[in-house]
């Protein structure tokens, strides 16, 4: 999965690099904010994707990564009811597919290098992730015990 993902991104933005485009959009995971236990490479294409995003904003070129959570009527956590209640057991529930369409428009029209849209049900996730849960990246997400979908836009 790192090969692909870091080699294409870096392809488009060659490809790209003279023309004038209203955004460059890669596909990332809610797997680079939270990790994945096993999938090491999967983790580090998603976060390369991230912080890719943010070098070519930084150029003037306006990149955009995505940290997509699961999408519940669509791609892999459809075709698996076996992914789907692990990740629902862990806190990471699916987003319909109108939800990501939403939040797809939204992260667009941001403006900037990246945005999220999740699913997570904090006090779930930090009771299936006890060693993340004390990362400071998570503590307004848990203390606040948010259960609501998130559309998360980060700066």
């Amino acid at each position: 999965m790192l090969r692909p993902k870091v080699l294409g991104a870096q392809l488009l933005a060659e490809l790209f690099a003279e023309q004038a485009l209203d955004f460059i959009a890669f596909y990332s995971s809610i797997s680079a904010l939270i990790g994945n236990r096993g999938q090491a490479s999967y983790v580090t294409a998603n976060a390369f994707l991230d912080g890719f995003a943010h070098r070519l904003r930084a150029q003037g070129i306006p990149a955009l990564s995505i940290n997509w959570g699961a999408i519940a009527e669509t791609g892999v956590v459809a075709r698996s009811d076996l992914l789907a209640s692990a990740l629902e057991a862990s806190g990471v529930r699916g987003l319909p597919n109108q939800v990501a369409f939403s939040a797809l428009e939204e992260i667009l029209s941001s403006g900037l290098a990246q945005g999220a849209a999740i699913d997570v049900d904090w006090p779930l996730w930090q009771q299936s992730n006890p060693k993340l849960a004390n990362d400071p990246r998570f503590h307004e997400h848990i203390s606040g015990a948010g259960n609501a979908a998130e559309n998360e836009v980060a700066k």
